[in-house]
């Protein structure tokens, strides 16, 4: 962390872990990534990003403010926390929208290289976490382990409070659910029938 304040340290890691990309992210990458990022102050109404041009700066915000338009309508606004521009590091390289700041702001940046870096270790974070577990789920017990692989990579991990309704009898089914933590109770008719988990 260097000469990083450990409260600072704490946020700028629960920041990018925050982020759907980087969930699962081993401590020691996260150190990594703050380590190679560089911090910038701007005044307001710095342009930070405009849309349409080539980006290749992933921003945390440490604090002050940045609003985000596209098309010249505000889309977003950022305030003391949070992190943005990583989608013109993922896609074609272009900017989605145009980011001002609206007060004096203080910015971490991650260039493109560093943060692809980042991504990769990520994947195979999530990988390793989900592949594992999935080998012990009955119902996939006899995919190989590359099968495993190509669904971990697509998993998305969401969490519901006790007592959520995850889904209802006859609705649609367009998702298939692995319990990871915790249990659920399964109900036909209104009687619980099993609980998994």
């Amino acid at each position: 962390s260097g000469d990083i304040p450990g409260e600072l340290y704490a946020r700028l890691g629960a920041d990018l872990t925050a982020m759907p990309l980087f969930q699962g992210l081993a401590d020691e990458s996260v150190k990594v990534a703050i380590s190679l990022m560089e911090r910038f102050s701007f005044p307001k109404d710095a342009e930070l990003c405009v849309q349409g041009e080539v980006g290749d700066t992933f921003f945390v915000l440490e604090s002050g403010k940045v609003e985000m338009s596209g098309d010249g309508d505000v889309v977003k606004t950022l305030e003391g926390s949070g992190a943005f521009g990583e989608l013109a590091l993922i896609s074609s390289g272009m900017r989605s929208a145009s980011v001002c700041t609206t007060a004096d702001t203080v910015l971490w940046t991650l260039q493109r290289m560093q943060f692809r870096e980042l991504l990769r270790e990520a994947a195979q974070a999530k990988v390793a976490k989900y592949g594992a577990f999935l080998a012990s789920v009955p119902l996939l017990e006899r995919l190989t382990k590359t099968e495993r692989s190509k669904i971990a990579k697509t998993m998305k991990e969401e969490s519901f409070e006790a007592g959520a309704v995850i889904f209802e009898q006859g609705s649609k089914g367009d998702l298939f659910y692995v319990v990871l933590e915790g249990s659920v109770d399964i109900e036909v008719d209104g009687k619980k029938v099993a609980t998994l988990g």
